[in-house]
């Protein structure tokens, strides 16, 4: 006698969540990434190279953050370290119009 195996449907309400977050998550991110130069620029900055030193910041401090959070899911439960840092991104995200120099450029 073959058993059936029970398979938990994709498309359920917490999943579609999750998807749509990260959807916004994403779409925030690239918003941010071709702006900063022009933001840069915009601020007094005139040395074109300063440019991709800010890109070059914010995709390593992306790249440390994401190997810190991922193990801080893997010991945690993964529900709130992500709601943490959707906390952490509607929270900083509007600050980036407040900025009105960049110290040291």
């Amino acid at each position: 006698m073959k058993r059936k195996s029970y398979r938990e449907p994709l498309w359920t309400r917490k999943f579609v969540l999750l998807l749509i977050t990260a959807i916004f998550m994403y779409i925030t991110t690239f918003m941010f990434i071709p702006t900063l130069p022009l933001f840069a620029r915009n601020l007094g900055v005139t040395d074109p190279s300063v440019g991709g030193i800010i890109i070059l910041v914010y995709t390593i401090s992306c790249l440390a953050s994401r190997a810190i959070w991922g193990d801080t899911a893997d010991h945690w439960e993964r529900k709130p370290v992500y709601l943490v840092g959707v906390i952490i991104m509607a929270t900083a995200a509007p600050f980036f119009g407040l900025v009105s120099s960049l110290g040291g450029f």
